[in-house]
């Protein structure tokens, strides 16, 4: 984590200095072109002054020359966007090499059928002890909500069950194998996340669902999206998945743009799908549908809620409370 707090930092001052550089080309680029002009005038002038050409040639050819500078700004005008593209382009794959590293080492590769458990493990940020002897088994088509107040862990654990944290004390495994005999990139591609915030493209609908997966058909979108709840509002659009949503999803709501996320997630197949905080843009008649057309897939993939509303209880067959480092069971539920 501080490896990317120190990348992102970097980055951070690169683009800087990439903006400079935008500014520094387009009045660089402005101030030739006007010059241009000005040149053409004065050694015209003169050429027409002493007999050389004639008025009409010299504003003949200014024009021509108007007319290719007017192209040639188009082009000019281009290039800072190309330079900040490729900047963001190198921010993505540095960002993406950083978020990839994992602390394990192991190169087992399983094909994941969703089970999880985690054995007395204990975490903390430096002397700040976050979570302590934590014991959760999560078998492969549970829904296990996991709730707790801000801060209490909830993200932590994910992180870990994700594999990019290493725990200071105890185990965890992946249908009976430890996390450190495994590869933790092959099995993190079995399992799909939906963050409260997805990341949305500056593309279409159907762009941004098949993300990630680029060898699916329309009907397996469609199949997907009517899973998530996102074809009812995808077919009331007049685009429908061709519709553009924006820089980073502006133009879609909160609760569209999780749906979206889940949708894009469902097309991978994952074995374990991690819901954080699915009811923050999703009101609790969708959310209890979402979870009726998960429940009813086949194979339903295994599900970790992660969230601080009680409400999403009743949609889980295990609820845990996240509460001063400790997991507490609170029986079951659906």
């Amino acid at each position: 984590m501080k490896r990317q707090l120190q990348y992102l930092r970097d980055e951070c001052r690169s683009s800087s200095a990439v903006a400079w550089m935008q500014t520094l080309y387009s009045r660089g680029n402005n101030l030739v072109l006007a010059m241009t002009g000005v040149i053409i005038l004065i050694v015209g002038g003169s050429a027409v002054s002493s007999g050389t050409m004639t008025l009409g040639a010299l504003l003949s050819f200014y024009v021509t020359v108007g007319l290719m500078r007017d192209h040639l700004n188009a082009t000019f005008d281009v290039v800072p966007q190309i330079i900040e593209g490729a900047e963001s382009l190198n921010t993505l794959y540095g960002l993406l090499r950083e978020t990839d590293t994992t602390p394990y080492t192991g190169k087992k590769k399983i094909d994941f059928e969703g089970r999880i458990e985690i054995r007395n493990v204990s975490f903390a940020y430096g002397e700040r002890q976050v979570l302590k002897n934590i014991n959760l088994e999560i078998r492969p088509g549970e829904v296990v909500a996991v709730i707790g107040g801000n801060g209490a862990g909830k993200s932590t654990l994910t992180y870990l069950i994700l594999g990019f944290y290493l725990p200071q004390q105890g185990t965890l495994h992946a249908d009976g194998h430890p996390f450190t005999k495994l590869d933790m990139t092959y099995l993190r591609r079995q399992m799909g996340v939906v963050t409260q915030d997805p990341m949305m493209f500056d593309g279409t609908i159907l762009q941004n669902i098949t993300y990630g997966s680029p060898e699916v058909d329309f009907e397996q979108v469609v199949h997907a999206a009517r899973l998530s709840t996102a074809d009812d509002f995808i077919r009331d659009l007049p685009e429908g998945y061709e519709t553009l949503v924006g820089d980073n999803g502006l133009l879609l709501s909160g609760g569209q743009r999780q749906r979206i996320s889940i949708a894009r997630a469902l097309l991978r197949r994952p074995k374990l799908l991690i819901l954080d905080e699915p009811s923050n843009h999703i009101d609790s008649p969708t959310v209890g549908r979402l979870m009726h057309n998960l429940k009813g897939m086949d194979p339903s993939p295994t599900i970790l809620i992660i969230s601080h509303d009680r409400e999403v209880v009743r949609h889980a067959t295990h609820t845990f409370l996240i509460q001063d480092g400790y997991l507490c069971s609170m029986g079951t539920g659906a």
